[in-house]
């Protein structure tokens, strides 16, 4: 069983660095099964047995890459001002790594990996907006949701845009974060 584990995991690696390394040349949407299986030399059969789809490729690829960018940034994730240290790290991975945020911001992915990324801290988060009763735990899971969402939307537009006035980005996000979490989480009555 153990050499069957093996070549499984080999199988499925050889066919994720295919496409990534495909991706550097091509569009996603323009990479078909047939191109790939002959980039990763493996049969069409062969890649169905691990994949369905090549979104279902792209989505394992994507939750793999934010656990690994997640282990980086989790040190930013404490102490007074980690949304921007955060905010911060994800922008300069993304910079950094085009391919991989092709997959985290593509339209056709759920998504998931970015999501993870992002809701690393959200059991934290949401029970430190619980405290004192000004919010539900299910309204602060809305919070933690909208927040996560309109953070990826917001940066998937920015890279189609071009990556321009990052500063600006930046300023916009952490405004929406910190206005709507003192509006709304921190809010004294």
């Amino acid at each position: 069983m153990a050499a069957s584990d093996r070549r499984i995991r080999y199988t499925k690696q050889a066919i994720k660095e295919s496409l990534l390394e495909m991706m550097k040349e091509t569009p996603v949407e323009k990479i078909t099964v047939k191109q790939l299986c002959a980039a990763a030399d493996i049969n069409r059969a062969t890649f169905y047995a691990h994949y369905d789809t090549l979104t279902a490729l792209l989505e394992e690829i994507e939750v793999e890459k934010s656990r690994e960018l997640f282990d980086t940034l989790s040190a930013l994730w404490v102490g007074e001002g980690y949304f921007s240290n955060v905010l911060d790290g994800v922008l300069k991975y993304l910079k950094e790594h085009p391919v991989m945020r092709d997959i985290f911001l593509n339209a056709k992915v759920a998504g998931n990996g970015l999501a993870m990324l992002l809701q690393g801290n959200e059991n934290d988060s949401i029970t430190q907006w619980t405290k004192g009763g000004k919010v539900s735990r299910q309204q602060a899971q809305w919070i933690y949701l909208f927040l996560v969402s309109g953070m990826k939307e917001v940066l998937r537009q920015w890279f189609v845009d071009g990556m321009k006035e990052e500063l600006l980005l930046k300023q916009t996000l952490m405004g929406i974060i910190e206005n709507g979490l003192n509006g709304f989480v921190y809010s004294k009555e």
